[in-house]
């Protein structure tokens, strides 16, 4: 993934894209501060988390006002997605739900641990978290 990133940084180089290159240059730090700390480090977690931390923003600047901020906010996000493998629909998420609830035989949500922890190894970076989440929940409930 990493690599990716450099040749994409350096295809905007060439092309002068500095909106572009800037946003390259953000991931490749973290990315690159994330397998420092830890080279086993989850890379679509680091990216998962700072879509969400972009998401927060676009809320807080939208609300404010501040739409300038929030439309580079969110064109953040776009390139950041790039990056992204592509996610499982919550349709798709709730058929493996449906499947392992009942290979758990899970009936409350006293068993959403023990479900989430299947699913999200069933599953792996292919949903968002998040969504695995809701599913179970409505599942259970």
């Amino acid at each position: 993934m990493q690599e990716k990133v450099k040749s994409e940084m350096i295809s905007a180089m060439k092309s002068k894209d500095k909106e572009r290159l800037s946003v390259l240059r953000l991931i490749n730090g973290k990315l690159t501060d994330a397998l420092k700390e830890n080279s086993n480090t989850d890379l679509v977690a680091v990216l998962d988390s700072m879509v969400k931390e972009r998401n927060k923003s676009i809320e807080a600047y939208t609300e404010g006002g501040r739409n300038d901020l929030a439309d580079q906010e969110k064109f953040e996000v776009t390139i950041i997605n790039e990056f992204l493998p592509k996610r499982m629909s919550v349709e798709d998420i709730q058929e493996v739900a449906k499947t392992v609830i009942s290979e758990l035989g899970a009936s409350s949500m006293k068993d959403m641990g023990r479900v989430m922890g299947v699913l999200k190894g069933k599953l792996g970076n292919n949903a968002k978290p998040a969504d695995i989440a809701s599913v179970v929940k409505s599942e259970l409930a």
